[in-house]
């Protein structure tokens, strides 16, 4: 669309625009028309008057009146709510706009505005190609088994509450509950973990509410039967009670951990000690010195955990608190069963916090913060002889893996990409915030846009993105699907599937658009067997506002559980350096061009970041994909999005 000055003589597309407003004028006045209650007549022309306009409708009328207003600076719009008042306001009515309102916006536009079809945009600005593509990919093990537990969940409420009980999730007064269980099963999709999920007490509800009904309908009898059976595989598999439990960012395979390590640093260290979060190999990097031991690191670890249950006993005070006073409402409502029916599981104790408070005092990031400047202090008496020469307590480079399928696959997709490749990934803020983790271990760097951020702070993100050394931008899309211009990327990840496909384009145009000179390539991650497949596979047609809220009330009602399952076997090479001495020992190259320590030894010979395939867990089969490894010379850390 280009803004030029007032004329109508270049219009195109104008029936088109006619279809697309509230009211379609028929000119043809040979054709037998009966008018309703909602025709108008003028000027012999008939105009019928529909439907009130909803929520996205009048978001768009906004967005005209600030280009109008701000852009174009026309007047009588310039002035702040001018716009709005003689214009927004007559179109707002809940019986639909008043006379003559759309009949004013069609004017100022033609006025205003000049629309090419797109068919004479794509011959005057021919863009390279796009390709978009759904990426079908399966549930880590451990994925599935959460997610599975979550419908069942949902399938005891449902089936058991009769659909009455003030605690049913569909129930008309309980619309914050419905909206966070479907927002745990998005999250599932990429990674969920919440203490205190109920899982035993859900389980033993179902299984005497299936002996109390022996007459129930076949159909729910297998569902609640199925259903018991997730819950019990899930209390049944090993460490995946205890992660939920303790667990707080994203877990990780740390097979190649020593033992002393896996025992103070697992969150799963009693069951499965296998799993450290993605949080804790951060920190580990930085405190993988020369010259420390290994009992070093170890009671660290156990002061870090003692720090996180510290903050969780603090938060969850706050939330018994309110849970109590909500218990006592309940209570006093008729024939409510607060105490049998399954709750809505709380979301994510791995998920970023809104309004973090500035004051926040002794809390784990206060005390790694603490630690790592010691191991910077420490990092430079590397040049005294003694230490230079003393062993790391841990290996210079690790093999892992996450516990998320579309974060593996984030990753191997940016590590193998060209090294000149930028990537702009759409997600969820909590979807973002466990990325941006995995991100950093592998020292690809991102800036983040956030919805909850300041404008300030959304621009210098935006400004980092054009920088060389910044590979990925992380878009909340909340805030990213319109008005930005990101060309400098060719790359594009959305997290998970968008309903509307229409922000989905917008989010698309973001980068190909004109002034983009490289091809294309969007990639949309679905989930097999969960309802994102269905989201895919549904046709423009059926995606509306209102086909969305009826598909999401179907999604808790039929809930479906998921079997198809990958246990991935490539890993990832992750520097295992302090990040501040292999900075350091950038300044000392070897013949090869890559990095050396100060003994000499090539740092880069296992290259962070590289994609490693084993057929067996020792790192000694590994076969490595090379690639480019980018200058880390100019790495800049962005603000973390905050845990609880």
């Amino acid at each position: 669309m280009h803004y030029l000055a007032p004329t109508r003589h270049l219009q195109q597309g104008g029936e088109a625009e006619l279809e697309s407003i509230d009211v379609i004028h028929s000119p043809d006045v040979s054709r037998t028309t009966t008018p309703t209650a909602n025709d108008v007549h003028v000027d012999g022309e008939t105009l019928t008057v529909h439907r009130a306009w909803n929520q996205l409708e009048l978001e768009d009328a906004y967005r005209i009146g600030r280009m109008i207003g701000g852009f174009l600076a026309a007047e009588p719009f310039m002035t702040e709510g001018g716009f709005e008042r003689n214009v927004i306001a007559p179109l707002k009515n809940k019986e639909g706009p008043s006379f003559g309102a759309v009949r004013r916006m069609k004017y100022i536009m033609n006025s205003l505005m000049v629309k090419h079809a797109p068919h004479v945009i794509d011959i005057e600005a021919q863009l390279p190609p796009s390709t978009i593509i759904n990426e079908l990919l399966q549930f880590e093990p451990m994925q599935k088994m959460t997610y599975n537990v979550l419908a069942a969940l949902v399938a005891s409420n449902v089936y058991t509450s009769g659909g009455e009980d003030i605690d049913y999730f569909l129930h008309k007064d309980n619309r914050e509950a419905f909206l966070q269980v479907v927002d745990n099963l998005h999250l599932a999709c990429f990674w969920y973990s919440a203490r205190d999920m109920g899982v035993k007490g859900c389980l033993d509800r179902t299984k005497s509410w299936l002996e109390r009904h022996p007459e129930a309908d076949q159909h729910v009898r297998e569902q609640l039967e199925e259903a018991c059976h997730h819950l019990q595989l899930a209390l049944d598999s090993e460490g995946w009670s205890e992660w939920m439990t303790n667990g707080v960012s994203m877990p990780l395979d740390g097979q190649a951990l020593p033992s002393l390590i896996k025992e103070s640093w697992s969150d799963s260290f009693n069951s499965r000690p296998n799993m450290v979060d993605v949080h804790s190999f951060n920190i580990l990097r930085q405190l993988n010195e020369k010259g420390k031991r290994i009992q070093d690191l170890h009671i660290v670890g156990w002061d870090h955990r003692n720090s996180k249950l510290e903050d969780f006993q603090k938060t969850m005070a706050k939330y018994m608190e309110k849970h109590a006073k909500e218990q006592k409402k309940l209570a006093k409502a008729k024939n409510s069963t607060a105490a049998k029916a399954p709750k809505a599981v709380i979301k994510s104790s791995s998920s970023p916090v809104k309004n973090v408070s500035k004051k926040r005092k002794n809390t784990d990031m206060d005390e790694m913060d603490e630690r790592l400047q010691e191991a910077a202090r420490n990092a430079a008496l590397a040049s005294n002889a003694s230490i230079a020469n003393l062993p790391r307590p841990l290996p210079d480079v690790i093999h892992t893996r996450s516990k998320s399928a579309k974060a593996n696959f984030v990753a191997r997709t940016i590590l193998s990409a060209d090294k000149d490749d930028k990537f702009v990934i759409f997600g969820d803020a909590y979807e973002l915030g466990h990325l941006t983790e995995i991100l950093d271990l592998l020292d690809i760097t991102s800036t983040f846009v956030g919805s909850e951020s300041f404008t300030r702070d959304r621009r210098k993100a935006l400004d980092d993105f054009q920088k060389p050394e910044i590979r990925v931008c992380l878009l909340d899309l909340k805030v990213g699907a319109r008005g930005l211009n990101l060309v400098i990327a060719n790359r594009m990840i959305f997290l998970r599937p968008i309903w509307n496909l229409d922000v989905q384009a917008q989010a698309i145009k973001r980068v190909h658009r004109i002034g983009q000179r490289r091809p294309t390539k969007i990639q949309i991650l679905v989930t097999e067997g969960t309802f994102e497949e269905d989201i895919a596979k549904r046709s423009s047609k059926n995606r509306s506002q209102d086909d969305e809220k009826l598909y999401s009330r179907a999604m808790i009602e039929n809930p479906r559980f998921v079997y198809p399952e990958k246990v991935e076997t490539e890993t990832f090479a992750v520097r295992f350096i302090p990040t501040i001495e292999f900075l350091s020992a950038t300044a000392v190259k070897g013949t090869n061009g890559n990095a050396m320590d100060r003994d000499g030894h090539d740092v880069m010979e296992h290259r962070p970041g590289s994609v490693v395939v084993h057929s067996d867990p020792g790192p000694a089969t590994a076969t490595y994909v090379k690639r480019e490894t980018e200058d880390l010379g100019g790495i800049k850390k962005r603000a973390r999005v905050m845990f609880a």
